[in-house]
C-alpha cells in the first residue's frame, strides 16, 4: 500500500493528483475518508463499540419511533433513515466517506488528539464492490434493479429491512440520495458493513493492483498550518455542517472567543 506524507495544503493537492494515477479508477470516482488518529480502523461504529445485533436492533427501533419528532421530513426508505441516523451520531454499520478530498482533509484535522498522526484514506470503491459482491462499479440505492439483484436490503438492520433474510457479509460501497443537508454539503457516501468486522484497508491493501492509498499528516504545527489554509479556502465548520451551531463556532473562532 502506498503512503504519501504531506505538510501543506498544496502538498495535499499534489498528492491527490498522484492518487488519480496510482489507483486504477477515474479520479472523480475515488472516495476519501479523513481520520484524526491513525490508530482508528476503517470499521463502523457498531464494530469499534462492540455493539451486537440484538442491541443494535433495539437502538434502531427506538430511533425509528422517535426521529420524526426532530426531523423536518418523514423518510420512507430504510437506507435514508439509516444514513440520517449515522450523520447524527447514532452507531450504525455505516462508515462515512466523501467524494471531496478537501472535506476528508477537514475531518482529519478537525479534532485535537494526543496522537498527532492523521490520515486521509483514498479508496477505489469499485474494487471493494467487485471483491465483496462481484459488482464492478458504484452501487446506488435508487437503482431498484441493482438493489434487488444484490439483495441490498439484507444489509439493513431488521427494523429497517424489507426482508427477513440473514445479514449479508460485506462490506459494500454505496450511494444514497442526499436527503439531508449534511449528506449533501459533505458530498457523502458510505461503506455498509455486514457480518464481517474486517477493516476496509485490510480487505483492500493486499490486493493487486493496489486499491487504497494513505495520505499522512504528522505533527501539531502541520495540522494548525493546514487548517488555516483550509479556512482561507472557505472549508470551515459551517460549510461542512451547514447549521447554526457550526456558524456560531466559526464566528467565535474568527473573533477569538473561547468556547
Amino acid at each position: 500500500m502506498k503512503n504519501i506524507k504531506i505538510k501543506t495544503l498544496s502538498g495535499f493537492i499534489n498528492a491527490i493528483k498522484k492518487i488519480g494515477i496510482l489507483l486504477p479508477i477515474a479520479g472523480e470516482d475515488i472516495w476519501y475518508r479523513g481520520i484524526s488518529d491513525d490508530s482508528y480502523k476503517l470499521v463502523p461504529g457498531t464494530v469499534w463499540r462492540a455493539i451486537d445485533d440484538t442491541k443494535h436492533r433495539g437502538i434502531i427501533e427506538e430511533w425509528l419511533n422517535d426521529y420524526i419528532l426532530y426531523s423536518d421530513i418523514a423518510l420512507k426508505d430504510g437506507f435514508d433513515i439509516y444514513a440520517l441516523a449515522q450523520h447524527y451520531g447514532l452507531p450504525t454499520r455505516l462508515l462515512d466517506w466523501t467524494t471531496s478530498p478537501l472535506t476528508a482533509l477537514y475531518f482529519a484535522l478537525e479534532k485535537e488528539e494526543e496522537n498527532e498522526k492523521r490520515i486521509v484514506w483514498c479508496m477505489n470503491p469499485h474494487a471493494l464492490n467487485k471483491i465483496t459482491v462481484k459488482w464492478n462499479g458504484h452501487i446506488s440505492i435508487s437503482d431498484k434493479t441493482i438493489r434487488a439483484e444484490l439483495e441490498l436490503d439484507k444489509y439493513l438492520p431488521a427494523p429497517l429491512s424489507t426482508t427477513d433474510g440473514k445479514l449479508k457479509d460485506g462490506p459494500i460501497a454505496l450511494r444514497v440520495q442526499p436527503k439531508n443537508r449534511r449528506l449533501s454539503s459533505q458530498k457523502g457516501c458510505f461503506t455498509l458493513h455486514g457480518k464481517s468486522e474486517l477493516a476496509i484497508n485490510d480487505l483492500l491493501e493486499n490486493k493487486s493492483p493496489s486499491n487504497i492509498v494513505k495520505i499522512e499528516i504528522n505533527g501539531k504545527s502541520t495540522r494548525e498550518n493546514i487548517r488555516r489554509e483550509l479556512f482561507l479556502m472557505g472549508i470551515t465548520e459551517d460549510s461542512i455542517f451547514q447549521d447554526l451551531n457550526s456558524l456560531s463556532t466559526r464566528l467565535m473562532r474568527n473573533w477569538g472567543v473561547e468556547s
